[in-house]
Parts: C-alpha cells; structure tokens; sequence
C-alpha cells in the first residue's frame, strides 16, 4: 500500500480537546440564612435577583443569544457589587468571558478571565482558579498563541494534580500536546497525549480515549509516518463502539482511515 501525506482539504481536523467549564451558580452556592434584620433581607432579596438574572443569561447564551446573555451577566456583577459578593464575581465573569470567546472577542474574553481569576486567587478557590486558567489558554489558542496557551495549560495541570483529577489532568495534557501539533513540535505533542492515554483509562472514559489516539495519528501524519497512523486509527474503531456519546468521533475517525486508503 502506497500512503500519501494527507492534504488539509481531504484531511477532515481531528478533535482538539480543548475544554470550556462553567461554573453553575446556584442557591446553596450563597447558603442564605434569612433573618428578621432588614437589611440582610434586602441583601437575599438582591442575591435572588441576580441569581435570576445569572440563570436567565444561562438561557439566553444556549439559544445562542450571547450579547444578551452578557447584557444579563453584566446586571447580575452589578448587584453582587452592590451586596459585596466577590466570589459569585469570579463565577459570572467566567460566564462573561467564554460568551466573549464564542463571539470571536478574544480581548474582552481575556478581561473577564483575568478578573475572574485575581477573584478566586483572592478567596483561594484553586479549583475554580484551574478553571479559569484552563479557559484563558483556550482563548490565547483561539488567536494563535500557543506558547503563551501553554503556560496557562500547565498552570491549570499543576492544580488538577494536587486535585488527582486524572480526567481534568488528561484533558489539559491533550490541550496541551494540541497546542505542541500546532508548533510542529511533533515529539512534545506526543509526549503530551501519551501522558494523557493512562489517565483516561484510569477513569474508564472511552471518548477521551478515542480522542487522544486520533490525536497522536494526526501527529504520525504530519510527520509522515502513515502506518503508524493507520494502525492507530483502527485502535480508536476498537474503541469507539463502547462509547455511546462519541459518533462525531467515530464519523471523523473512519473519514480519515478512508482517505489513508484511498492514498
């Protein structure tokens, strides 16, 4: 069998798993206690306003309305300003900041990251602050800032490790080995994703695993080891099936295996 490097157009692009986590708010987030003091009654008055203002740009961001959905969030910081509430800032500019994200604002993105990360530093929410950092690098991929992507990557890693997060460590090592494919530095992206193989297994999860083993093929391709590729493809077919929640993965996996025979 003759194999040929797989053009950009018969190639379809394989899953970068890049990770964008939200933080949900909620009422036992705040854990009021109403009291008959006035003043702590129009305080949970206002938290319950903002709360509903939160929730409903939740709503408004999933049937894509995403200016309004900020116009929303934008509401809910103020109150908790207003009602001196800082961490319940941290999570609503994170909210702000991924709404940035999907609308192509990447500077503004970063904004609101950045204060959501000196808020939950301020209150030494570390998991939170592994979130945020994670959602800073995806934004610096977005414009192509891949070194810079990876700093905050390893920053994130480095939390999610004294955590023993092992599927929040393998999906950061995946962004990470992505973000080294896109620096052609081939033999750091499969260092990365390699990494990234046990520790899905770990948690029994199939897609992640199927993802990272189209990841390291990618990688065989771009450096033009087409047998390799095509034996770790037919790995991830092995996979796949298991995974009920993955077809997009299988669609794509048996799209490339095709044009690797077709070559």
């Amino acid at each position: 069998m003759n194999f040929k490097r797989i053009t950009s157009a018969a190639f379809i692009a394989l899953f970068s798993t890049f990770i964008d986590i939200n933080l949900e708010l909620s009422f036992s987030q705040f854990k009021i206690q109403a009291t008959n003091s006035q003043l702590q009654a129009q305080t949970l008055s206002r938290k319950t306003e903002a709360i509903n203002l939160v929730n409903q740009g939740i709503k408004q961001s999933q049937n894509n309305q995403l200016n309004a959905a900020i116009k929303s969030w934008k509401l809910a910081i103020n109150i908790y300003k207003q009602v001196d509430d800082g961490f319940s800032q941290g999570s609503v500019f994170n909210y702000i900041g991924s709404a940035y994200r999907k609308l192509n604002e990447y500077q503004k993105a970063l904004d609101s990251f950045e204060e959501a990360l000196a808020i939950f530093r301020k209150f030494k929410q570390k998991a939170s602050e592994g979130t945020i950092l994670n959602n800073i690098g995806l934004t610096y991929i977005n414009i192509g800032k891949y070194q810079k992507a990876i700093k905050f990557y390893q920053q994130a890693l480095k939390i999610k490790k004294e955590y023993e997060d092992h599927r929040g460590q393998a999906t950061l090592l995946n962004n990470i080995g992505t973000a080294y494919r896109n620096l052609n530095q081939y033999n750091k992206a499969l260092e990365n994703y390699q990494q990234a193989l046990p520790l899905y297994k770990s948690v029994f999860d199939k897609a992640g695993e199927a993802t990272t083993l189209n990841n390291i093929a990618a990688v065989y391709n771009n450096q033009g080891k087409y047998s390799q590729a095509l034996k770790i493809y037919k790995q991830v077919l092995e996979i796949l099936p298991a995974s009920n929640r993955n077809q997009i993965s299988l669609g794509t996996t048996l799209n490339n295996l095709g044009v690797l025979y077709r070559n």
